[in-house]
This record gives C-alpha cells, structure tokens and sequence, in this order.
C-alpha cells in the first residue's frame, strides 16, 4: 500500500482551491493511506472532505520552540512516504519540513519561480501532470454544508450574497460599504433579498448597508464557513471582496463577482468556479457602484 503525504497549510482561499487537487490525488490512489499536513483552521475542512486518512497538525513552531519542531518531526518520521505532493509551494516547507521525512519519496512540487507566479489552479494541475495525474476536477463542495438549514436562518429563496468584509488588517481590499448598500437595494428593487455574511470584523458594514436598505438580511457572526458553500449554492448571485468565503462560494457555480484592489492580482488569486467574473481598479474607491450594476445587468 502506498503512503501519501499532501501538505496545504493555509490560507483559507489557497485551502479551498487544493481541494480539487486534493480529490484528484484521492481518485488516483483509491488504496493508498493519504495523510495531509495542515494547519489547525483547516482540519475540520480535510476531515469533512474524505480525501485523508490522516491529518498531522503544523502548529507552526518557532525556530526555538524546539518540543514543538521535535513533536512534527516524530509525526512527520513516522512514515516512510512514496509521494509528497507539496501544494503549498513556499520556502518554509521546503526548508524546514521536507528534511524532517524519511528518505526515499517523490517530492512533487512547482518546478521554479515562474510557476509560483501562477493562478493556484493551474499550478497545482502541473505538479499533478507531471505525477500523471491529469483529470483534477473542480470541488464543488458538495460534502460541505449539508446541514445547514437556510430557513432556520431566515433566508429565502431568491436571495443574492454581499461579503464587504476580508482580512480586517487589509482595508485596501474593502469596497466602501455604503456602495455595498447601493448593489443591495438594486437586488431589493428586484424582489432579490440581499444577505449579508461575515464574522464580526464586518458588523459595521453590515450596520451601514442595513440603515441603507431595509429589506437586507444580516447573517454576519450567524453562519459557519460550511455554511457558506451552502448558500452560495442556491444564491442568485455573490458580490464581495477578495476573500476566502468567496472562493467557498465560487466553486458552487453561483454567478460570482469579485472586486479587487492594487492589493491582489485576479490574474493570480480570482476564485475558481463555472461563472466568475472580476473588477479591478488600482483602489477600490475608485470602482463606482456604476461599474457594478453594469456589470450585473450585463451578465443577469
């Protein structure tokens, strides 16, 4: 039986945009023991996905957090590999965590720079070809939020979802929320509930879109990230920064635009999926709420 070690250790749109590769490699080794290294915000995603049979934690020690480095490399050690599929593709990986294995794998990664360079996608499916893995599906996610009860939530069908949060320490890949309250009551004007979702980070764009259209519905801090692909299933359409629920409701095959700023290339970093458009402006606040319903009347 063959041993397979797939590492993906973050962030959560990277994460997202592996699991095709993840259930390519799956597919290709139905007998094999896969094992997937990743960080401790993305088990509970390799566990629901049904693609490992194991799962070792990175907890990400610093150099001098030697028990910790002592502890991955016991795990690490433990089994002598056949593959290593290194879907994370950086330095630290390639340092640090490649020479605490067993001696004796094929270490499948990018090839040089220019690779790095690539959508995730396209560069994961050349480290899977030059595996002989050449069918890697889009994931869908259908094994993702099959629990989640949209009624209970208070959404109804037909509704469209607004995302105005991200990383709340990059606020140049914000669109200003009072233009978010613009597209919601273009969708309101249309019988189309807007629904709002994010974490807490977002409450007071939530807030000012809210004050601006009444008929918006606010999920921020009610859902969770297996929510997400659920509601993105059914939606009419998402509109949101370049954020990691974006890329959960990208691969739905919801129409799903994503706004970008000079911070992120959609080139590079757009969500995978059947009906994704982008808009890029050097900053945000130069994108009109205009552009947008151009765009959505466009492609409606």
């Amino acid at each position: 039986m063959k041993n397979i070690l797939v590492i993906k250790l973050s962030a959560l749109g990277d994460f997202i945009q592996a699991l095709g590769p993840m259930q390519a490699i799956r597919k290709a080794y139905p007998e094999a023991k896969i094992t997937i290294l990743t960080t401790k915000p993305f088990v509970s995603f390799a566990e629901k996905s049904g693609y490992f049979d194991d799962i070792i934690v990175d907890e990400r020690p610093r150099f001098y957090q030697l028990s910790k480095w002592f502890d991955l490399k016991s795990k690490l050690s433990a089994v002598a590999y056949d593959d290593v599929f290194d879907l994370q593709n950086n330095s630290r990986v390639r340092k640090y965590y490649r020479p605490l294995l067993q001696k004796g794998f094929v270490w499948h990664s990018i090839l040089n720079e220019l690779e790095r360079k690539e959508h995730a996608s396209i560069r994961h499916k050349r480290i899977l070809a030059r595996a002989g893995i050449n069918d890697v599906p889009l994931d869908q996610m259908e094994w993702a939020g099959q629990d989640t009860d949209l009624k209970a939530l208070g959404v109804a069908a037909p509704y469209m979802l607004i995302v105005p949060g991200c990383d709340p320490t990059r606020p140049e890949k914000r669109w200003p929320a009072e233009r978010y309250a613009s597209i919601a009551q273009y969708f309101a004007d249309k019988a189309i509930q807007p629904v709002i979702i994010g974490t807490k980070d977002e409450a007071k764009e939530a807030e000012i879109i809210k004050s601006a259209c009444a008929d918006a519905l606010s999920l921020i801090g009610k859902t969770s990230l297996f929510d997400i692909p659920a509601l993105g299933r059914d939606a009419v359409m998402a509109v949101g920064n370049d954020t990691g629920p974006m890329h959960m409701i990208g691969p739905t095959g919801c129409k799903t635009l994503v706004l970008f700023s000079y911070a992120s290339d959609p080139v590079k970093h757009a969500p995978v999926g059947a009906d994704i458009k982008t808009l890029r402006k050097p900053e945000l606040t130069s994108l009109s709420v205009d552009d947008v319903i151009q765009m959505i009347a466009d492609w409606s």
